[in-house]
């Protein structure tokens, strides 16, 4: 079990690494795009926009890890509940973000104004950003069941702890310290909360990967812990 989970962890870091590597994600920031430049993408990448479900698959295959992971922790209850909750939230945001995409396509089609395709264009990928604290609740939750359960090295867990926290809250530093700007790429509390979203998520992604593939979770069979749990319980 370790190793399809260490399996669908790789998924989830090749297929987001294609999704960017192959330039099949619309124009992102720093610094921002302008109006006119998402105007001429769009127009010349109508056929990209079609393949926006890419994040969608990648959040299935997200959703898988994190069943898998809460499996070989044994969790259940609160902690279990609020990581498969997030896990669906985050496809739910994906499908949602490739919906406005298909709009935006659709539109195209359609013989849309420029007004109108500047404002989906913005709309579309910018809507993800909500799939942050979906990601940070599931991962959160997992490292407080590894914790719990020490189905994995501790360090593992606290570097969960750490990602999923900052997925939570950075949507309150960039409120603070927005960082937006078409020309220049400012250095601003806001714009580093940005990258490290990414950086931690990778980070506690290569950890799991590696570390399932290392240290393999071992699970006793239910009847070994009842028989375990029976064995130790004082006779009459």
């Amino acid at each position: 079990m370790s190793r399809i989970a260490a399996a669908f962890a790789l998924a989830v870091l090749v297929g987001t690494n294609l999704y960017f590597g192959f330039h099949i994600a619309p124009p992102l920031g720093p610094p921002e795009p302008s109006a006119q430049q998402l105007v001429t993408w769009t127009a010349a990448h109508q056929q990209q926009l079609l393949f926006q479900f890419v994040p969608a698959y990648v959040a299935l295959l997200y959703a898988i890890l994190v069943a898998l992971l809460v499996h070989l922790t044994g969790g259940r209850g609160v902690l279990a509940s609020l990581a498969y909750i997030g896990a669906g939230a985050n496809l739910a945001v994906t499908l949602v973000g490739f919906g406005l995409f298909f709009g935006l396509w659709t539109y195209i089609q359609r013989g849309g104004s420029d007004d109108g395709v500047v404002a989906l264009s913005t709309i579309a990928p910018t809507f993800t950003h909500s799939q942050l604290m979906a990601v940070g609740l599931a991962i959160g939750c997992i490292a407080l069941l590894g914790l719990r359960s020490r189905a994995w090295p501790a360090w593992l867990s606290w570097l969960g702890l750490v990602t999923g926290a900052e997925h939570v809250l950075t949507y309150i530093a960039f409120a603070s310290f927005p960082d937006f700007s078409t020309t220049t790429a400012p250095f601003t509390f806001g714009g580093l909360a940005r990258v490290s979203d990414i950086v931690l998520e990778f980070l506690w992604l290569i950890a799991t990967l590696v570390v399932l593939l290392v240290r393999p979770v071992r699970q006793e069979p239910g009847d070994a812990r009842l028989s375990a749990l029976t064995s130790s319980t004082p006779q009459s």
